[in-house]
This record gives structure tokens, C-alpha cells and sequence, in this order.
């Protein structure tokens, strides 16, 4: 056995290192997927937080509307069992570095929100939340990453051009997503952020129950507020939205995958390729 090993060390030494390379490879690649997946569950369930149900646009409604309106969140007020219904709006927003770069890359979730004043919602840990047009706060990681603070200007990448907005806070970020390299969280003030992203209504409206039924509040509000609209709590809600993700990460896996096995191939070619 030793002597054919020493006969054919390339072909022995190959095989180890496909071997190290593949393994290696389909290893990260689970890692790497379900690094994101937890990262898109925290950040999902973070934009939220506060909320108890949650009120959107039912998917295929006739009315191809995206958003819902924002009075909904009066008329939701009204429903017995309902502390606070509040209109969110979120989207995306890139913060820019100095030279005008974005800030992150593949994989990091780059969100903007509106300032929320629904408890629990955001964790601020310096400063205050924007109240003008021109003022963000941004997570503690991307001001570290930016050397910005609390009074600084920075840069923020909406549409492709940069605009500059003073930092009034700094908020602490779901442990998930801070492990997502790149990963920022943008908080406008409420009037900007409806500006930016409520061009179809708000994303969805957050609702806070005074009674803790929620079964019982959401068929209330559904009866309510009749077809064009659905009621989820907040995990339904969260389930939704990472298995969107999860379509694309499953994508990406195969993709990857791929990959791995070409590690596995190559110095097996190689081998082929010198025993000629």
C-alpha cells in the first residue's frame, strides 16, 4: 500500500488536497447560507419589534398596490383591543463611504426605516432619533466602520446619488445581522422616510395589542378591514419574508456547490493530465 503511495505521490497528494478543498468548500457554503438566513430572520423580526400584528397588502390583490394606505392606521385605532397602530415604511438605503463607495458588499443587508416612536422597536444607544429631513441614525457598527458620531455628517446612497444627512443617533443593530460583514440599518424621520419609500402607501401598519388575544384581535381587524389586506403576527410575518429569502439562498447554495464540486474535479484532471 506504501509502495503504490510512494509510486504515485502526485496522484495521492491531489486526492488529500480535493478532498481538504471540497469538504472545506461545501462547509462554508452551509455556513456562509445559514449566516444570512439567521441575519435576514434577526433583521426582519428587528423592523418590527414593538409590534404585535402586523397589517400589509395582501399579495396578488387585484389592486396591484404594494402598500397600504397610512389613515388605515386611524381606522385600525379604533378596533377594540388596540393599544397603537402606527404606518412603517422601509426600504433600502446604502451608507457611502468617504470616496462615495457603498458601504457593505455581497450578502449584507443594507435597510432603511422610518423612526418608529412604538416601544421596544429600535435600541437607541447614543443621541436621539431624527425628527428633520435631513437627519439619520445609523447602527454603531457602520458609524465604528465610517469613524462618524453623534452631530457628524455622512453620505447615504439613494438612487445612485449621495445625499448628506447629520447623525442624531446611534442604535444597536440584531446580534445576527452585526455578524453579516457590511450589514447597515438607516433611520430616517418620519416624514423622510414616507417621502422615500411610501410612494404606494406604507410598507405595512404595526399594531400593538392592549390585551395580548391576538388570535382574537386579528379576526377582528380582518373582519374590519375586509379583502385587499392581510393580518399576520410578527413570526408569521418573519416566516414569510426569510422564506422569499430562503428561494434565493437555495439558489445560491446550488450555485455554490457547483463550485465545491469543481474543487474536487480539478486535481483529479490534473492527475489524468500528468499520467499521460
Amino acid at each position: 500500500a506504501w509502495g503504490s503511495v510512494r509510486g504515485h505521490l502526485l496522484r495521492t497528494v491531489a486526492t488529500a488536497v480535493s478532498v481538504v478543498f471540497g469538504v472545506a468548500f461545501v462547509t462554508g457554503t452551509f455556513v456562509f447560507t445559514d449566516t444570512v438566513r439567521d441575519a435576514f430572520e434577526a433583521l426582519f423580526g428587528s423592523t418590527v419589534e414593538g409590534a404585535d400584528l402586523i397589517v400589509s397588502s395582501a399579495a396578488g390583490a387585484d389592486s396591484g398596490q404594494r402598500g397600504v394606505p397610512s389613515q388605515m392606521a386611524e381606522q385600525i385605532s379604533e378596533v377594540p383591543g388596540v393599544a397603537e397602530a402606527e404606518p412603517r415604511y422601509r426600504g433600502l438605503a446604502r451608507l457611502a463611504r468617504d470616496d462615495g463607495a457603498s458601504l457593505g458588499g455581497f450578502g449584507a443587508v443594507t435597510q432603511g426605516i422610518d423612526a418608529t416612536t412604538m416601544p421596544g422597536a429600535l435600541d437607541l444607544r447614543d443621541g436621539r432619533m431624527p425628527s428633520a429631513d435631513d437627519e439619520i441614525a445609523i447602527d454603531a457598527a457602520s458609524a465604528d466602520e465610517l469613524g462618524r458620531a453623534v452631530d457628524d455628517e455622512t453620505g447615504v446612497l439613494l438612487d445612485g446619488a449621495v445625499e448628506t444627512y447629520r447623525i442624531t443617533g446611534l442604535i444597536d443593530p440584531p446580534a445576527a445581522v452585526r455578524d453579516l460583514a457590511g450589514s447597515t440599518t438607516v433611520v430616517f424621520s418620519d416624514a423622510a422616510a414616507e417621502r422615500l419609500y411610501g410612494t404606494d402607501g406604507a410598507t405595512y401598519i404595526a399594531v400593538r395589542s392592549d390585551d395580548g388575544d391576538l388570535a382574537a384581535l386579528g379576526d377582528a381587524l380582518t373582519r374590519q378591514l375586509g379583502s385587499g389586506v392581510e393580518v399576520l403576527t410578527v413570526d408569521e410575518l418573519v416566516t414569510d419574508s426569510v422564506a422569499q429569502v430562503g428561494d434565493f439562498l437555495s439558489f445560491l447554495t446550488r450555485g455554490l456547490l457547483v463550485f465545491a464540486g469543481a474543487a474536487l474535479l480539478a486535481p483529479r484532471n490534473l492527475v489524468v493530465d500528468n499520467d499521460r
